[in-house]
């Protein structure tokens, strides 16, 4: 977002607020899954050896 913002329009600041006491809690943290509701089976970054172990 901040690069389009960026690169594509005349916007002069931007600021970003991070809801948690650090960066990356959540969305980039390896065992929150993006916040999707799934438990990683259907990954496509995941190895085969990865998916298997995978428990629904």
């Amino acid at each position: 977002l901040f690069y389009t913002l960026a690169k594509y329009t005349n916007v002069p600041k931007v600021a970003l607020i991070e809801k948690y006491e650090q960066v990356a809690q959540v969305n980039s943290k390896g065992n929150n899954n993006s916040q999707t509701l799934h438990i990683g089976d259907i990954e496509t970054n995941y190895s085969l050896k990865k998916a298997e172990s995978v428990k629904p």
